[in-house]
C-alpha cells in the first residue's frame, strides 16, 4: 500500500489517497503526501507539522505550512517557515515569494535580487522586483 500509495501520488493518480491511508508505516513521505491531497487546511497543517517533526528540513512542508500560516495572519511564522526551506534550498521560488511579501521593502527586493541570481529567467521573480520600482505598487 505504501509503495503504491508514493508511486499514484508522485503522478497525481486520484487513488493514491485511498493507499495512503492504508500505508504502514505512516512515515513522513506518506503523511507529506497527505498533507498535500488534504481538503481540510487544518488538517493539512497538522500533517505538514508531523513531517517536519520527522524531517526538519522538508521544504514541501516548509513552504505549504508558511502559506497556512501566512493565510492566518500569522506573518512571523510563515517567515521562518519560508526561511527554514530557503536555508535548505535557495532556489524555491514560492518561498522566495512569499517571503518577499511579508518582509520590509528593502529586505524583500535583496530576497528576490537573489533568487534572480538562481533563476534569472522567472517571470513572477522579475514582476515581484518591478513592484519595488518608484511609483509601483508592492504586489
Amino acid at each position: 500500500d505504501r509503495g503504491l500509495g508514493l508511486a499514484y501520488a508522485e503522478v497525481s493518480d486520484p487513488r493514491a489517497r485511498v493507499y495512503l491511508e492504508r500505508a504502514v508505516p505512516q512515515d513522513w513521505p506518506v503523511r507529506l503526501r497527505l498533507a498535500a491531497l488534504e481538503r481540510d487546511p487544518s488538517r493539512a497543517a497538522a500533517l505538514y507539522e508531523s513531517v517536519l517533526r520527522d524531517n526538519p528540513y522538508e521544504t514541501s512542508a516548509l513552504v505549504n505550512l508558511g502559506a497556512w500560516h501566512g493565510g492566518k495572519g500569522r506573518a512571523a511564522e510563515a517567515a521562518a517557515l519560508w526561511e527554514r526551506a530557503l536555508a535548505v534550498n535557495p532556489a524555491l521560488e514560492a518561498a522566495v515569494l512569499n517571503l518577499s511579501q511579508v518582509r520590509p521593502p528593502e529586505e524583500a527586493r535583496r530576497i528576490v535580487e537573489r533568487y534572480l541570481l538562481l533563476d534569472p529567467f522567472s517571470a513572477a521573480a522579475r514582476k515581484r522586483l518591478a513592484a519595488f520600482e518608484p511609483g509601483s505598487r508592492r504586489p
